[in-house]
């Protein structure tokens, strides 16, 4: 009776009413693009030694696994440090281009590393990053999960003074597992061992 009542425990954790929203994705952006601006100090040049932080305001458009058309914005600040890699920080919007009521938002955490010589005299960067959805609009109100990112960064613009750049480059995005996912697992072990026990349990009763 006691295996009994622990099975029927293990199922009832099995209900899927504590979970929240899903706003974790997954999607490969070809191409997005990107501006560079000094922030420190404003309207400095934007090469290493003239300025120590740069915003980026990023964006992407196509489609992921929450939504068939999407549009991906990101603002971000990196740190340009004496050595890579170099840290950034900022926000995320993902928007339903067919419903834009629906959306995902967040916080990003990453870095960059150059990888060799760009196009134009700037260095290529890989970039990955982690993002957490913090929320979300419309149909993804209230919105959570976690998001690996990788890409690519290349400068392909320099106006004269250096004070603006622009590019372009790729992002991949994989959706992390929610903790949720792996609970389920574990709970459904336990639960086929409590039967079996359970099973063997009544066979040597009655023998």
């Amino acid at each position: 009776m006691r295996t009994f009542n622990f099975v029927c425990a293990a199922v009832a954790l099995l209900q899927p009413a504590w979970a929240g929203t899903v706003g974790n994705f997954s999607a490969y952006f070809a191409n997005y693009t990107f501006t560079v601006t000094c922030s420190n100090p404003g309207g400095a040049p934007v090469v290493p030694g003239s300025c120590f932080a740069v915003h980026i305001p990023e964006i992407a458009t196509g489609p992921t696994s929450l939504f068939a058309n999407s549009q991906l914005t990101f603002d971000e600040t990196l740190s340009v440090g004496p050595a890579p890699p170099y840290p950034f920080i900022g926000t995320f919007v993902l928007t339903d281009l067919t419903n834009p009521a629906n959306s995902v938002f967040g916080t990003v955490d990453g870095q960059g590393v150059p990888t060799g010589p760009g196009p134009v005299g700037f260095p290529d960067f890989q970039v990955t990053a982690l993002l957490t959805t913090t929320g979300g609009t419309g149909a993804l109100a209230g919105a959570q999960g976690l998001t690996k990112m990788d890409g690519t960064a290349i400068y392909t613009y320099f106006n004269q003074d250096a004070t603006l750049a622009t590019g372009d480059g790729v992002f991949n995005f994989t959706a992390v597992p929610e903790p949720g996912t792996f609970f389920l697992l574990s709970a459904a072990a336990f639960v086929v061992a409590a039967r079996a026990a359970l099973a063997k349990r009544r066979t040597v009763m009655r023998t």
